[in-house]
């Protein structure tokens, strides 16, 4: 949709990602949850259309100053975060030189060490919403794979960061 304020020069356009934007230009990009599910956002398919819009599409339609913000939790290690994290980190092989800077704000339900809203560590995002107790039992639910990624922000691969399944037969 698109709306205007009366009386005022700028407009909000909003579309579905990979939805079209042409003729556009932006001061403000604003992306919130470019995946629709974990399934997608797991999706190798899914994953490349998602960094190919944001790359080939959303980013070209900056005006000068413009901001990105993406909103979205962590899935994984290949999502859009993911990716900008691989190719604005200089000890990566995805790395990209001259690459923008990119200033990350992680929320994790639970405070980590140095979070920066201040709250102390294991404190809650949003007590009133889910405190410390409602949160350990969403953990408990979910299992360290869903609840590291999903209300931590800290992914891990499905075959693990460090050992990898397959490298262990069942014998």
């Amino acid at each position: 949709g698109k709306w205007r304020i009366t009386g005022n020069t700028g407009e909000h356009f909003a579309v579905g990602f990979g939805g079209t934007t042409t003729g556009r230009r932006a001061n403000l990009i604003i992306i919130d949850d470019p995946y629709a599910s974990r399934q997608a956002a797991e999706s190798q398919a899914e994953q490349k259309a998602v960094i190919q819009f944001f790359r080939s599409t959303l980013y070209s339609r900056r005006q000068k100053n413009c901001a990105i913000v993406i909103i979205m939790q962590l899935w994984n290690q290949k999502d859009l975060v993911g990716w900008l994290r691989q190719v604005t980190n200089p000890n990566d092989p995805e790395y990209i030189p001259d690459f923008p800077p990119v200033k990350y704000v992680l929320l994790a339900a639970l405070a980590l060490p140095n979070d920066p809203l201040g709250r102390a560590e294991g404190k809650a995002l949003w007590p009133a919403f889910q405190d410390e107790n409602e949160l350990k039992s969403v953990a408990a639910v979910l299992g360290p794979y869903y609840w590291q990624s999903q209300y931590q922000q800290a992914p891990t691969e499905t075959e693990g960061n460090v050992f990898k399944r397959y490298w262990f037969p069942v014998v």
